[in-house]
């Protein structure tokens, strides 16, 4: 499609009209009965290699490296310095043409600025703009960086986040840039210069809606100087809730040049182990709301409450379970009107299927809070490997957003960190000391990764299409770059890579589809700040309703293109487009053509207009929980009465299994996990000596298992693991022949990833347990019970796993002549190979789905 580029100054060539009444916003998802999606532009983009490498052409010839810190932590230098490749897109010298700032992260080393020459290809001119030098030095190295207006003189001025100190450098105008960080920031000491911190992510925000862009900053580290430790106690202290890393930072624009951190007074100053930061207006009031994306503890949502402060709403949100994050992207991928959020995580098959996570915006409480649910099981966009930076993208212009998604963590030798690392967490150690971890040396650790790109059919399905789309790279990837550089209205893609050169893919298939591309600038006079952030863009065709809103930074370790893109599919007029700008004014237009850039200046003056945006729905009272565990929906006071009651049974009769088992299972429902366990820690210290007491606490942390999720989900079992195997042993050690406690050990290694080497330990248990059964029914001190065949059913399963069919065969056949009729053994007995009974053994043995923890089957006959 030809383009051409349009200024629209105060309205004078467009229409601006109110709009009377209320648009209804479709949902363009149909059910999951709907016919299957069309084959004819899958099979077109295969054929047309949607993308294509353009890298050496477009002139990026660097490699990014990464730091080196202090020598003390050479045992997992490796994994310290797996992050920093960053870029970011932005028109700094006002040519029309997007250009690149890119980063290194090594002492010595410069940043790049890629100014794109219109022809297709960049030269760097880094040093004569005076970003390349003095960056990467004994001040500390880069990690993101970020464009921003921030005095509104019409010209993009550079943030750079950095393990160490920040840089601000303000944009001349000319081609060159002027360092203020002295005169912007004060220090720790309260003198000239930004504070040292260990940031891996910025966004600019204009929070307070003072017509002048702040700055959010997500840190990592606490802030230490990395490359000269005291002590290596650096690490997060758990694997799943840790706040112990460096507290994040609101830098509010003065209006003066200068900035304050205003986080602390905002309780914005979250300590969480912040890997990315993104906003976005969730619950439609024209206020942006803030994401924090956070290692190895829970994510934290902050709603705008408009009078300059903010309320955590994570729990509300999103629910109670733990949830990590590495990378935060805002777009409403099912066109309602609502924006929905993508988060990314780790899947890596044989050892963790945790899975990026699309939260769908669904609904509102009874006081407008919004309550998301993850649907990217039912989507198929969890699958994305050990998960980086991802951005929602239409990159075939069809008018829905796609998905791309990038990974891979460490790229060395062939050999595999995982086991060790998971075998570690057996050990009763200190994680936060950096000198226990296990070495990694050259070993790999899920590098190299495909690259996802999801295709949406508009049907709330996705097509993973990376191979036929042409962007199937394999790299140890950050962050994204969408920007259109050669302005032909389709979005090309920037990969930096970790320790690697970049790739460029240029866009050649969204030229088959119309679109619409707008840059806009905001009045300062009206209270709107010049790069427009935060404006909320509204397009009607006859196809339905789209909306995009303009971000100042969102994505791990990338900033994309300003401008504004809507793909408009076969729709050549667009009917309507209203902007509301941050002033939260709001401008109308109408019957405007495709397949142009538009440069939209806010207006001084605008009509009052009813805004297309969806500020009511449907409300639910509490928010849809999320995972395999039936979680049961009680006012809290309830849940109390109900876990009381039992407890207070437990503890009239601790022997009992089946009220002791009765109460966990309750816990389980009601996703009381951490109860459960303070509980019968409890008892425990209270009766050592009683054995079901003792089991039931090994019980508890089996049964929280399947609820660890985030970065090294696998460590968090572990953990829990780990406490598990400390009751049971000892209680085998008290007493060695009680079949209950080395089944519950059988039953734990049982279900651990095959690669992890679990299954020769299960065996052994479960061997254990079937000659305890003969010894005691020969010696007549026991006589066979129903629940015996749970062992045979166990051994099978623990040799199928260790890829002995014929054994399991043995054991599963064995098992059945003693007890006949058992359809889990005729199940088993049926599969005829050994991948089949692989196969099965993983699907119902594995830590993604809760165990089977309820021991009151000893009580059957």
């Amino acid at each position: 499609m030809r383009k051409s580029t349009w200024t629209i100054i105060a309205l004078v060539l467009l229409t601006t009209a109110g709009i009377t009444g209320w648009i209804v916003w479709p949902i363009f998802f149909a059910p999951s009965d709907a016919p299957p999606p069309p084959t004819e532009q899958l099979e077109q983009i295969a054929e047309a290699r949607a993308f294509v490498d353009v890298t050496k052409a477009a002139g990026f010839t660097h490699i990014h490296h990464k730091p080196y810190l202090d020598p003390k932590l050479d045992r997992i230098m490796s994994w310290m310095t797996s992050v920093g490749a960053a870029a970011a897109a932005g028109d700094f010298n006002n040519d029309g043409f997007v250009d690149l700032y890119v980063t290194d992260s090594k002492k010595g080393k410069p940043n790049y600025l890629y100014r794109n020459k219109g022809d297709g290809t960049f030269v760097d001119v880094a040093p004569q703009a005076g970003v390349a030098e003095n960056i990467n030095d004994d001040s500390g190295t880069s990690m993101d960086c970020i464009w921003g207006d921030y005095d509104n003189d019409g010209n993009l001025d550079l943030f750079i986040v950095k393990w160490g100190r920040d840089i601000l450098f303000h944009n001349n105008g000319d081609g060159t840039f002027t360092n203020v960080t002295a005169k912007a920031f004060r220090n720790e000491k309260n003198e000239p210069g930004s504070p040292w911190t260990n940031g891996n992510a910025a966004t600019w925000v204009d929070y307070d809606g003072d017509g002048l862009l702040d700055i959010y900053v997500g840190n990592y580290f606490a802030p230490v100087d990395l490359w000269h430790l005291k002590h290596t106690r650096i690490m997060h202290d758990s694997f799943e809730k840790s706040r112990n890393a460096g507290k994040n930072a609101l830098f509010h624009n003065n209006g003066d040049g200068t900035f304050t951190d205003v986080a602390p007074k905002l309780n914005l100053d979250d300590p969480g182990w912040t890997l990315s930061v993104g906003h976005g207006d969730i619950n439609n009031d024209g206020w942006p709301d803030i994401y924090c994306a956070n290692d190895f503890g829970t994510d934290q949502l902050f709603l705008n409450k408009g009078d300059g402060t903010f309320r955590n709403i994570t729990e509300l949100a999103f629910g109670e379970d733990t949830k990590k994050g590495m990378n935060v992207d805002f777009g409403d991928v099912d066109n309602d009107g609502w924006l929905d959020i993508y988060v990314t995580n780790i899947t890596t098959d044989g050892y963790l299927k945790e899975g990026n996570m699309l939260w769908q915006n669904t609904a509102s409480d009874e006081n407008g809070v919004p309550i998301f649910m993850d649907i990217s099981v039912d989507t198929e966009t969890h699958h994305g490997g050990w998960g980086w930076g991802a951005k929602f993208v239409d990159f075939d212009n069809d008018a829905d957003l796609d998905i791309i998604a990038v990974n891979g963590f460490i790229t060395a030798g062939k050999e595999n960190y995982w086991y060790d690392l998971a075998s570690w967490t057996v050990m009763e150690q200190d994680v936060s000391d950096a000198k226990n971890w296990p070495v990694i040396g050259d070993r790999s650790f899920s590098g190299n990764e495909t690259t996802r790109l999801w295709r949406n059919d508009g049907q709330q399905r996705f097509s993973e299409i990376a191979a036929k789309a042409g962007v199937d790279n394999q790299h140890d990837g950050r962050g994204i770059v969408l920007f259109d550089y050669d302005n032909d209205g389709d979005l090309d893609i920037y990969l930096a890579n970790q320790g690697m050169a970049p790739v460029l893919f240029r866009n050649d298939i969204g030229g088959s589809k119309n679109w619409l591309g707008l840059q806009l600038i905001g009045n300062p006079k009206t209270g709107s700040n010049r790069d427009a952030i935060g404006s909320r863009i509204t397009v009607v065709t006859s196809t339905g309703p789209q909306i995009r809103e303009l971000d100042g930074g969102n994505s791990y370790s990338a900033q994309s293109d300003r401008r504004v893109y809507f793909g408009l599919g076969d729709d050549m007029i667009i009917n309507t487009l209203e902007i509301r700008w941050p002033s939260r004014r709001v401008q109308v237009m109408r019957n405007l053509r495709a397949n142009q850039i538009l440069t939209i200046q806010e207006p001084s003056e605008l009509p009052k207009v009813a805004s297309l945006i969806p500020t009511s729905r449907d409300k639910i009272m509490m928010p849809p929980k999320r995972g395999n565990i039936p979680e049961m929906v009680l006012p809290p006071a309830e849940r109390d009465a109900i876990l009381s009651e039992l407890e207070e049974k437990v503890r009239s009769h601790p022997n009992d299994i089946a009220i002791a088992s009765k109460y966990r299972i309750q816990c389980i429902k009601l996703g009381e996990f951490d109860r459960s366990t303070r509980f019968f820690e409890s008892l425990t210290n209270e009766y050592p000596k009683i054995r079901n007491i003792r089991l039931q606490l090994a019980l508890t942390y089996v049964d929280k298992m399947p609820k660890c999720g985030g970065m090294a989900a696998i460590v968090c079992k572990g953990t829990l693991a780990r406490k598990s195997l400390v009751q049971v042993g000892i209680l085998i050690e008290a007493d060695e022949t009680w079949w209950p406690a080395v089944y519950a050990r059988a039953m734990n290694h049982l279900h651990w990833p095959r690669a992890l080497r679990h299954s020769t330990m299960a065996i052994a248990d479960f061997k254990r347990c079937i000659a305890l059964l003969q010894n005691q029914t020969k010696s007549g001190s026991k006589q066979v019970r129903s629940y015996h065949v749970r062992t045979y059913i166990g051994l099978g399963d623990a040799l199928a796993k260790n890829e002995e069919f014929k054994k399991a065969q043995v054991a599963w056949r064995e098992g059945l002549s003693l007890f006949p009729g058992t359809p889990e053994l005729k199940e088993r007995i049926a599969l005829k190979t050994g991948e089949e009974a692989l196969a099965f053994v993983e699907k119902v043995r594995n830590l993604e789905k809760q165990i089977d923890t309820d021991f009151s089957f000893l009580l059957n006959p």
